[in-house]
Order: C-alpha cells, then structure tokens, then sequence
C-alpha cells in the first residue's frame, strides 16, 4: 500500500470515532476529497467491517446487498457496511430511507452502516429526510497544511513548507485528472442525484451549466482577488487587459516572451469576457453550484462606511429567485467577493495558463492571493464579510464572532491597516511575511505569519478561540465552533 493510501487523515479518526456513537454515518465532502480511501482505511482495520462501492457491482448485487444490510439489523448482526457511491443504487433515496426505518426498529441493533458518494448534496438531504437528525454527518475536506506536514513526516511551519504544499498537494489527490474533468464530473453526478431523488432537492438546480462556464467563474475569482473588475471593465478590453497584467506582474517578468504574455492575455480576458455576458440567472445557478460543490466561498461586500445593518447573506439572497437583494450583474460584480476554496484548485488554474513557465516558487500577487482564498476559506462562514470605508477595506469581518482579519503576505505598519475604522473593538489579525507577534499591540492589532496562522487553523479547530479577546462592548464571550 502506498503511503497516500497508509496514510489515516483526520476523516478517519471522525469516521471512526462517529461509527462508535451511532448506527448510521454519513460521509459528506467535494469530490476526490478522500472519502474513499477512508472506508477502505476503515475495512482494513476494523473488525467486522465490508465495503462495497455500488458504481463498481451490478444492479443485482446492489439489490442483494441491501436486502442482506436489511436482514442483518432485523437479526442484529454485529457488521459495519461501508456503502460507497451510494448514488448508484437504482433508488438510492429509498435504499437510505428503509435503512433507517430497520435501524429505527431495532432497539438492540449491532449493525451500523457508512454512506459515502461524490454527490454529498444529495446524500445530505436524504440523511435528513430520513433519519431526522439521528445519523452523523461527517464532513471531509482537501488535505490540509497540517496533515500534508504530517504526512511529509516535516515539522517546520514555514514559507518554503507552505510553497511545497501548494506545488505537491495534488500529487496527494491521486483520483484528480484536470479540473475540467473534476467539474464535468460534479455536473454529471448532479444531474443523475436529481433524477434518483423522489423529491426535490432544493438549490441543486444546474440545467444553465456546463463546466466552461463554472471554470470562467473561478478564472474571474482569481482576477477578482487584485482588483474586483466592475461591469464596465469587463466590455473595456484595455482596462480588463491591465487589471490581468497586475494580477501576473510577476510571471510577465519572469517570463519575458511577448508571445507568450499574449497568450495568457488572451486565456484571462476570453474567459472573462464570456463570465460577464451571461445572463445574471446563469451566473447565479453558478455560483450557487460551485458554493455547495464546497469549491468557494462567498463574502458580501459591505456598502462605504457600513455601520453592520442588514448584512446580506449572499448565499440565502443568490438561491431566493422570488425577492433577490442581488438582481443584475452589476451588483453582482460589485457586492460579492467569490473566493477558490482550496489552494489547489487555484494552483491548477495558474499551471494551465503559464503552462511550462510556472514558477518554482509562488510570490507577490499570486501568492497573495492564494493565501487570501486560502485563508477565507478555513475562517468561519456566517456572518463574514469585506468591509469597506473611505477608500479603505478590511479583508475578513465577522461581526457576531468579534474578529477582523487583514490577509496580506508582506510586513505590514499599522498605518496601512484599516482596523481603527470599524465602529467596535475587535479582534484584529493583521497576516505578515515573518513578523510574529501574537501579543496585541495598542492598537489591539496581533500579527501573525500567513503560512502559520493557516497551519494554525487547519490544525487546531479550537484555534480562534485561544486567540484573546479584546475589552470590547460588543461580546464578553465567543464561540467559533
């Protein structure tokens, strides 16, 4: 067994830990996340334990295989069925659903069962309508800083460590081909979870998509992350071309071919230029997708001088089609911050436009970037947004959790911070190259390294809490779990 394989994750431990408090598990995550190779971990340590991936046996000994689970509990049966793609049972919906009712029957039941497929959405939905919050849901993600450190058996938090990480995590993913072929595979898996459901599975809609256009979304991401193109920009060519210049100004210096900087001009502002005509109902079935397929974030971008009134929530506003606050492309383009969830989705953007002139090592711009999408993406959800006052912004704002963070790789003076703009105290993190200075200063700013503070969060999830509070007003308590 190789070591991607030998290696137990921290979705292992999760799993493992919820088949000994219940009966019914669910191990939900994007795609390629290792959901997989976690039940076959299991299978291979557990007592009692069979696994089974429904996609890779016929109709028939899928049946089979439900009726045996079935008689199994009514027998209770001391077995642990890890059931993978579950999607592929000809009515997966129901297989769940008389599943749980057996479970439910049988007070003194051995047998447990793990469910697992790429169409987590799906699977998520029917747990609840089945089970009715009596079965774990466990949640994976992409391999993390942390557990890449851990699986390189190397114990330094540093800039080169963190440079390692984005170049070989995907050497990690080994079911990730190219990521067209990752997002025609969400859509695919889409399509046929809404066709094998017996209800409607809300917000999973994706009749306006192909994986062109969820790809040009996460191109304008990138874009979006240097300087947020308005809608003119878009249909100004000169002024999009500029906006794509600044974002690589380090790989057009590097590169110094005239032909080549063309070409990636032309990749950035075709992709662009096709995000920006579609119709706003495209772009938000998009975005919709792409945020519960786990692969971005979205933040509201707060109005000058906001004082936290009526911080829209811009999930819940982009699936609400019937009184939408974000109703045309323009405030699309200027109210919603859309970030790359995970590093290496975006490390495969940049190797697919430089191509054999990608840099050993990432900085300025790119790397910025990669450590804001980075960043956002562990920090609590709810509640979070981009503030904006006079010209100046804060990258990070969680109003109810009581935290402002500025993401930003160099060394930073606290004159070229915005956090004494906000109308409360809050906890201000003010990301750095190398200063480390956890302790706050007088103007209740804490400085932390880029790499380390995402170690920190991707090790620790109790992290933000040991991060002190300062003496403000607004809450004498906080919670981030």
């Amino acid at each position: 067994m190789s070591n991607v394989f030998s290696f137990k994750r921290k979705l292992y431990y999760d799993t493992l830990n919820a088949v000994d408090q219940t009966s019914a598990v669910f191990l939900l995550g994007p795609r390629k996340c290792g959901k997989t190779v976690c039940l076959q971990q299991i299978n291979d340590t557990h007592a009692n334990s069979e696994y089974y991936n429904i996609k890779n046996i016929s109709l028939d000994d899928a049946n089979a295989l439900y009726n045996r689970i079935i008689k199994d509990i009514n027998n209770s049966i001391d077995r642990l069925y890890l059931i993978d793609e579950v999607t592929y049972f000809d009515l997966p919906e129901k297989v769940i659903a008389n599943i749980a009712f057996a479970l439910g029957g049988n007070n003194e039941n051995k047998t447990k069962v793990v469910f697992a497929g790429s169409q987590s959405i799906a699977l998520e939905a029917w747990a609840n309508r089945a089970f009715a919050g009596n079965a774990k849901l466990i949640y994976g993600e992409f391999l993390s800083y942390s557990e890449w450190l851990k699986y390189k058996n190397i114990e330094e938090v540093s800039a080169k460590t963190y440079n390692d990480f984005l170049y070989e995590t995907k050497s990690f993913n080994t079911g990730f081909v190219t990521l067209d072929d990752y997002l025609k595979g969400c859509l695919e898996e889409t399509v046929q979870s809404n066709l094998k459901t017996s209800n409607v599975i809300l917000h999973n809609e994706c009749n306006k998509l192909d994986e062109n256009i969820l790809k040009n979304v996460l191109y304008a991401a990138l874009i979006a992350q240097e300087d947020r193109p308005t809608i003119n920009n878009f249909f100004d060519r000169n002024k999009l071309l500029r906006e794509i210049r600044s974002f690589m100004n380090e790989a057009y210096q590097s590169i110094g071919s005239e032909q080549v900087q063309q070409r990636i001009d032309r990749i950035f502002a075709d992709r662009l230029s096709s995000y920006s005509t579609k119709d706003i109902d495209t772009l938000r079935q998009a975005l919709v997708f792409l945020y519960r397929c786990d692969l971005i974030t979205l933040s509201y971008v707060s109005p000058e001088n906001s004082k936290f009134e009526n911080i829209i929530d811009v999930y819940k506003d982009l699936c609400d089609y019937y009184d939408p606050k974000i109703n045309n492309k323009e405030k699309l383009f200027r109210d919603v911050n859309i970030s790359i969830k995970y590093p290496m989705f975006y490390v495969e953007i940049l190797k697919e436009v430089l191509q054999e002139y990608m840099p050993k090592e990432l900085n300025g711009t790119m790397l910025g970037g990669i450590v804001e999408c980075h960043a956002r993406g562990l920090l609590p959800q709810k509640d979070q947004y981009e503030y904006h006052n006079n010209g100046r912004e804060i990258d990070y704002v969680n109003y109810s959790k009581a935290i402002a963070v500025e993401f930003t790789i160099r060394n930073k003076s606290n004159k070229e911070t915005a956090f004494n703009d906000l109308p409360y105290d809050f906890t201000n993190i003010l990301l750095t190259k190398d200063i480390d200075l956890q302790i706050a200063d007088n103007n209740n700013i804490i400085r932390i390294p880029y790499y380390k503070f995402i170690y920190e969060l991707s090790n620790d999830p109790d992290y933000l809490n040991k991060i002190p509070l300062p003496n403000c007003g607004l809450n004498n308590t906080k919670n981030y779990n």
